[in-house]
Parts: C-alpha cells; sequence; structure tokens
C-alpha cells in the first residue's frame, strides 16, 4: 500500500508541476502584470503538501496497525531482503576499493578497505534472528 501511494502521489506532483509550469507561460495581462509565475510556487507548494498528508496517513495506519497487533511477519521475505542487501553493501564495498589509489589517498583510508568483523558478525546475528521466527 506504501509503494503504490508514493507512485500515486509522485505521478499526481508531476501533474501538477506540468500544469503549473503550462499556466507559468500564460502572457500578462492587466490584472496580473507580472504574469502568472506563482503557478510555479503554487505547484510546489501543492506537491510537498500531497507527500505531508500521505505521510501523515501512512505513519497513522502504521501505528493504528502495530496497537491493534494486525500485522503478519514474513520471515523469508525479510530474510532473502537482507541478505541480497548485504551483498550488495560487499559488491559496492569491493567496487570502491578496486580503483586505483593515490599514496595520500592510500594512507587516508587506512584499513576501510578490509572487510568489517562486526559487519560479519551483525550478519550472523540476523541470519540466526530470521531463523528463529
Amino acid at each position: 500500500m506504501t509503494d503504490a501511494s508514493h507512485m500515486l502521489s509522485d505521478f499526481a506532483s508531476f501533474l501538477i508541476s506540468l500544469f503549473a509550469l503550462w499556466v507559468a507561460r500564460r502572457p500578462a495581462t492587466q490584472k496580473m502584470s507580472f504574469g502568472y509565475y506563482r503557478a510555479e510556487v503554487m505547484g510546489a507548494i501543492c506537491s510537498v503538501l500531497i507527500i505531508w498528508v500521505l505521510t501523515g496517513v501512512l505513519v497513522y495506519l502504521a501505528i493504528e496497525r502495530m496497537i491493534s497487533m494486525n500485522f503478519t511477519i514474513e520471515a523469508d521475505t525479510m530474510l532473502i531482503t537482507a541478505l541480497a542487501a548485504k551483498k550488495e553493501e560487499g559488491a559496492a564495498r569491493g567496487r570502491s576499493c578496486q580503483r586505483k589509489k593515490l599514496p595520500e589517498e592510500e594512507a587516508a583510508r587506512g584499513r576501510s578497505c578490509q572487510r568489517n568483523p562486526s559487519g560479519a558478525a551483525a550478519h550472523r546475528r540476523l541470519v540466526l534472528l530470521c531463523l528463529d521466527c
């Protein structure tokens, strides 16, 4: 539900900005001597307002679900997502360490490209926690 509402708010914001740009291109009139450039500001305010209202509704629904204990935990999905994120983190660290470093840059980084033992321990705890579910 959150992803769908987020995509809907993005689409609505995009349409609002296109409409605001279209209105802002209108020429100045006797009554609106500076033109319709304020439409862009009003469109931006509407877009931000949509996001804040959506955030408030989603937070309210999340709190309501937590209070009523009306949710399910899908441990398999959580485990797969966590393992994929951990694998991507390791791949990203490997990519950043593979580029050629300047001597002063290498000295400044120190041992940051080596494996992080606390990260490995956290990974083991995550797997055990998910298996316990």
